[in-house]
């Protein structure tokens, strides 16, 4: 890093590298060499090389308790982590594949569809909205606009969407539209029992060195049952953050663009 700095010599600094959310237990150690060690490398280098603008891209997973309803970015946290320039919502768009890996995998084949009976709000960002904010966020530091440095900000369409609807979406381009409508809806306390079960098992297990497949786990049905939305009224005050919604459209052709990059073939 402290060559690239030098050779580069950059005013500002993204650092949005983490590992994928769906990693096995037994590389979870991935999370604290990036988002940890990796930051304190970056951040070093970037003071050395007097870097001016430094953005990190965080997750609104940090915040603690859901559901969440309309958060502002002082609300509070799972841990002690201090205020980051960008949180991102759930973000979808053309290549970018981490939030469709298990969608996907629940649509593969011929097996039925089946989701749970409730109305839990997502928020979420396309990539288009979550770029033209990072950008805002150097800005606003490279002219030193007031209240920004140090700040953390909630990026997102502005516009959260029921999650099953999230899902729907992406089963239609993947199964058609007649697979998405006989989809089978199921009381929520079925999955609620199911992932209790699974992770009960893999602690004692393990003696607590592992968890569940991500699909089966506390924070994942968190997302499908409780509402997570979230306030960009601070972004759009001072950063001039202003998103444009277009979910639906843009969440099937960025699905369109992941089964044709797999070789699969495209229904919807």
């Amino acid at each position: 890093m402290e060559a690239v700095f030098q050779r580069l010599q950059p005013r500002v600094v993204f650092h949005i590298a983490s590992p994928p959310a769906s990693l096995p237990s037994s590389r979870h150690k991935e999370f604290y060499e990036t988002n940890v060690k990796g930051t304190q490398i970056l951040l070093e280098a970037s003071k050395r090389a007097h870097v001016e603008a430094f953005v990190y891209t965080s997750t609104v997973d940090v915040y603690s308790d859901p559901p969440h309803n309309n958060l502002g970015e002082d609300a509070p946290l799972w841990t002690d982590v201090s205020g980051k320039p960008a949180k991102m919502s759930h973000v979808y768009g053309e290549r970018h594949t981490q939030g469709l890996y298990e969608m996907l995998e629940a649509a593969s084949g011929t097996k039925p569809l089946v989701q749970l009976r409730t109305d839990a709000l997502m928020e979420v960002a396309s990539a288009d909205n979550v770029a033209a904010g990072h950008v805002l966020a150097a800005k606003a530091l490279l002219d030193g606009v007031a209240g920004v440095a140090g700040e953390a900000f909630n990026l997102s369409d502005g516009a959260p969407v029921p999650f099953w609807h999230h899902v729907r979406v992406i089963w239609t381009v993947a199964r058609g539209k007649e697979a998405v409508a006989n989809v089978w809806t199921l009381p929520t306390w079925v999955m609620k029992f199911v992932v209790a079960i699974a992770e009960f098992f893999f602690w004692a297990f393990s003696l607590g060195n592992a968890v569940p497949p991500t699909a089966l786990t506390s924070a994942s049905l968190s997302y499908c049952v409780e509402s997570h939305s979230y306030s960009i009224a601070k972004a759009q005050r001072l950063l001039g953050f202003r998103p444009v919604a277009n979910h639906d459209e843009v969440l099937a052709e960025s699905v369109r663009w992941e089964l044709k990059r797999r070789g699969q073939q495209v229904m919807g």
